[in-house]
């Protein structure tokens, strides 16, 4: 009988060992479960802020394609044309000018040789 509640102590000293050991276990698994818990919560908040960012560039680009499609290429071009001709009168009358402001400068011997020249 003795030995018979010797070995029951002993399995039962063991079996106490052995459910701290799993129990510590546990505690290690939980911890880790909590850090995956955290990890994840992360991952999913970078995945949101992910989302977040590709409908703002597709938000963009949409922008883009309307304002690309807006424009036409054909606006102002009379206004341009109009300018360019009147840029071309301009530059007529500057040279009219000149050769004007220098016949106004021309000496009385040079008139004469112009004229002289002009009627051949």
């Amino acid at each position: 009988s003795e030995m018979c509640i010797r070995d029951s102590l002993n399995i039962e000293s063991e079996f106490i060992e052995k459910l701290k050991e799993l129990e510590k276990e546990s505690v290690r698994i939980e911890v880790h479960i909590d850090k995956l818990k955290e990890e994840k919560a992360d991952l999913l908040l970078e995945i949101v802020e992910a989302e977040r960012q590709i409908l703002l560039w597709e938000r963009k680009i949409q922008l883009e394609i309307e304002m690309q499609k807006a424009l036409d290429p054909n606006i102002g071009q009379a206004e341009l044309e109009s300018l360019k001709r009147e840029i071309h009168k301009l530059e007529i009358r500057l040279d009219t000018v000149s050769y004007t402001h220098l016949r106004a400068h021309e000496t009385p011997e040079h008139l004469v040789c112009r004229l002289l020249l002009e009627k051949k």
